[in-house]
């Protein structure tokens, strides 16, 4: 497994793009909108400007906390099960785990942090109204949490209440999304900074030795329908980038198939409980209609089923798990043939200069 790691980190290693770095010093001193919770609490922690070395260990300190905490909640099927330890060397050498380490800084990665305590969490309403707070938090972080981290914390609340009343469980499920859907509807369509001509020089003496990058200033000055006519006109229009999308899906599938598979011999569920799972595993996908990254965000789900493996992990009996080694080798195999070229977009840098 740490062989997996080491060779996943090496595939997307990039180190954070100055492009990724800039959505962290975005605050909300234009107004209350999209992206502006970790500058806030960043020019709490420390004084801007700040240095592209000292944000560069912020991120990764994130990353690596996040990754952690999860193989902490899986330990102990991790120990006793192969085919969970399967599990995740598959994702270590995922196109979606290199995705993850080339993008690394992005809002997810701060969404993801915020669920995985969730999963340590029982339905008692004061730690339903704590899931709903990691929820709404992920959101702030980022918009598209609420399609990528809202649905794992969700889905951990429906497999938590599994075996009782259909009732409870859907209601303790939606208590916890919806609040986070009001703020993201809401969200998207506030536009802030939309005069660039003012934000820009604002958030460039925010960075001290990179350069601000503009386009995430547009993205805050953007609705739902602008987000949509762009992504028509830069994606669905374009025959290359729709042609990466079954790519990225025989790349990504596989493993998220083998991810829901191992759940299901966890859990046992009901057909409910499938579809359920699924819809959640698979909601990164629905970012396609307003976003371009493909492989960003049709590898996800394999972050998504991995948290569902976790999930049944901490709320059921560890039942021994039998799987074909030629097919895990064989998803080994093709998870390492797929993830360097998917995520070849640029050339590795160089270790960052530290600034105290």
């Amino acid at each position: 497994m740490a062989v997996a790691l080491l060779v996943g980190v090496l595939s997307g290693l990039r180190w954070p793009s100055p492009y990724t770095l800039s959505h962290l010093v975005i605050d909300y001193h234009f107004g209350f909108g999209k992206r502006g919770l970790i500058g806030a609490i960043l020019e709490r922690a420390d004084r801007p400007p700040y240095h592209y070395a000292t944000l560069v260990w912020l991120v990764v300190g994130v990353f690596a906390a996040w990754s952690g905490l999860l193989m902490v909640a899986a330990r102990r099927g991790i120990k006793g099960n192969a085919a969970i330890a399967w599990a995740f060397i598959l994702f270590f050498l995922s196109a979606g785990f290199a995705s993850l380490v080339c993008d690394i800084g992005r809002g997810e990665h701060f969404g993801l942090l915020l669920a995985v305590p969730c999963l340590f969490m029982p339905t008692t309403p004061r730690f339903l109204c704590a899931r709903v707070l990691c929820g709404l938090a992920a959101v702030l972080a980022q918009e598209a949490n609420f399609l990528i981290t809202v649905p794992v914390i969700a889905l951990d609340v429906w497999v938590a209440s599994a075996g009782g009343k259909r009732l409870a469980q859907m209601s303790r499920t939606v208590c916890v999304a919806l609040p986070a859907a009001a703020l993201a509807a809401y969200l998207g369509n506030t536009l802030t900074a939309c005069n660039l001509s003012v934000a820009a020089p604002y958030f460039q003496k925010m960075a001290a030795d990179f350069s601000f990058a503009v386009v995430p200033l547009k993205t805050l000055c953007n609705d739902g329908g602008t987000n949509y006519r762009l992504a028509l006109a830069t994606l669905w229009n374009v025959p290359g980038a729709v042609r990466m999308i079954p790519v990225a899906l025989f790349a990504a599938m596989p493993s998220t198939v083998y991810n829901l598979w191992l759940a299901s011999r966890l859990m046992r569920p009901g057909r409910l409980d499938l579809a359920v799972w699924v819809a959640c595993v698979c909601s990164p996908l629905v970012l396609l209609i307003v976003a371009v990254d493909v492989v960003r965000f049709v590898t996800l789900p394999q972050v998504t089923s991995l948290c569902l493996v976790v999930s049944a992990l901490r709320r059921g009996i560890v039942p021994p798990v039998r799987v074909d080694v030629r097919l895990v080798y064989a998803l080994a195999i093709l998870e390492l043939v797929m993830c360097i070229p998917l995520n070849d977009g640029g050339v590795m840098r160089g270790l960052p200069a530290w600034h105290p």
